[in-house]
């Protein structure tokens, strides 16, 4: 990291906010280096997605467990299912935010950019969450659930499956890679994630 910020500035030598920016990955909330700016790792600005999702979570998590508290059921048992039932349906709020935030953008408004870092994304990270908490609550059901039992038998088909998905994506919307991609190829490349 330190090699390739100190070789990729331009003109100018780092500074110490370049420094400690790509460091904490954090970099992608200022806009110029968000949008192709010339020092340090830009194709990890991923990183910086995955960062401020893991920073997220607890958050959410923490109101979340506030709607369960409130009413909460007496035995264990069954405060550990309304638990569940409520992170489930808290994932899936977070499902529609990302194609939201592309149609708003691409409607002609603008978003401040620290929510032009993870909004966008939302949709991948809530749709893992959701197959993650069906997953939780088929282990702790009495006798497993035959669909996704069934499911898991197949495991290895799910890869033939992205693999088609990702093919479709490919030959039907046809994305220059040396450019920038308009809203309905953007909102396509989300729903393939």
């Amino acid at each position: 990291l330190f090699t390739i910020v100190a070789v990729s500035a331009m003109k100018t030598l780092p500074t110490a906010e370049t420094w400690l920016t790509h460091t904490f990955l954090v970099y992608g909330y200022d806009p110029l280096r968000w949008y192709g700016g010339n020092v340090g790792l830009r194709h990890s600005w991923t990183l910086v997605v995955e960062v401020s999702f893991y920073a997220f979570v607890p958050l959410w998590a923490w109101l979340l467990r506030g709607v369960v508290a409130w009413r909460a059921p007496q035995r264990s048992e069954d405060r550990a299912r309304r638990a569940l039932r409520t992170e489930s349906v808290g994932a899936a709020l977070l499902v529609p935010l990302g194609p939201l935030a592309l149609w708003w953008t691409a409607s002609g408004h603008s978003l401040p950019t620290p929510l032009r870092v993870l909004l966008p994304f939302l949709a991948a990270f809530g749709a893992g969450m959701v197959l993650a908490t069906w997953s939780v609550a088929n282990e702790l059901r009495a006798t497993p659930s035959r669909l996704v039992t069934g499911v898991s038998r197949i495991g290895g088909w799910w890869w033939a499956v992205a693999g088609a998905v990702f093919a479709a994506f490919v030959l039907t919307v046809h994305i220059d890679p040396l450019g920038i991609m308009s809203s309905r190829q953007l909102i396509a490349e989300r729903a393939v994630h």
